[in-house]
C-alpha cells in the first residue's frame, strides 16, 4: 500500500479502535470505557475512552489511537504508525528485518506482561476471598461481643479488603496470616473460658 504517512494514519484510526489498542498494549481489563492509565502508571480507573479518543483525568494525556501509542512508547508519529501497522497486521507498509524483530519483541513483552497481570489479579482475588471468608467466620462466632480479638481481626480484614479494592497488590499468600490470627482468637477464647470456669 503506497500512501503518505497521514493517509496511512487515517486508515489506522478507521481500523484500530481505542479499545483494541488499550486491550493490546495495556494488558488490564477495561470496564465501560474506563481503565487505569498506563501512561502515568495509574491504578484507578482514571482513563476514559470511546472508540476513537482517550483522556486521562489525572495526567492529562489525551488524543487518538496514534497519540496513545506515541505517549505510551515515548516515540514520534511515524514510529507509532509503524508500531500499530505491525502489531495489528494491517499490511500498510513492508517491514524491515529490524522492525520485524522489534514487533516480535513487543509481542513477547505483551504476552509476558499479560501473564504477570493475570497472576497478580489471581493472587488479589484469592486474597480477597480469603479475607472475606475469615471476616464472615469471625462475625458468626458466639463470642463476637466478648472477645476483643474478634473485633480487632474484623477491622484487620476490612483494612485488607479495602487495600485490595483500592488497587493495592497483595503479594503474599494470606493463609499463613489468617491461620495465625485464627489461632490467637481461639487461644484467647480458651483462656477466658478457663478463667470463668
Amino acid at each position: 500500500m503506497n500512501r503518505d504517512i497521514y493517509s496511512i494514519a487515517e486508515y489506522i484510526k478507521e481500523n484500530v479502535s481505542m479499545r483494541d489498542a488499550i486491550v493490546r498494549y495495556h494488558h488490564v481489563g477495561t470496564h465501560r470505557g474506563r481503565t487505569s492509565c498506563p501512561i502515568h502508571g495509574g491504578k484507578n480507573d482514571n482513563l476514559g475512552y470511546d472508540e476513537r479518543v482517550f483522556n486521562c483525568f489525572v495526567c492529562g494525556a489525551h488524543g487518538d489511537v496514534i497519540s496513545f501509542v506515541m505517549q505510551l512508547n515515548n516515540c514520534d508519529f511515524k514510529t507509532a504508525v509503524r508500531i500499530l501497522d505491525s502489531d495489528f497486521r494491517l499490511g500498510i507498509e513492508s517491514m524491515t528485518e529490524k522492525e520485524k524483530e522489534e514487533a516480535a519483541k513487543r509481542e513477547y513483552e505483551r504476552k509476558t506482561a499479560l501473564e504477570r497481570e493475570r497472576a497478580r489479579v489471581s493472587l488479589n482475588n484469592e486474597a480477597f476471598r480469603a479475607f472475606a471468608k475469615y471476616k464472615h467466620e469471625l462475625k458468626d462466632r458466639n463470642d463476637v461481643d466478648s472477645n476483643p480479638l474478634v473485633s480487632c481481626h474484623i477491622s484487620w480484614c476490612d483494612r485488607q479488603l479495602d487495600f485490595i479494592m483500592d488497587g493495592g497488590d497483595y503479594k503474599d499468600d494470606p493463609s499463613v496470616a489468617i491461620a495465625s490470627a485464627r489461632q490467637a482468637v481461639e487461644e484467647y477464647s480458651k483462656r477466658e473460658a478457663f478463667s470463668d470456669g
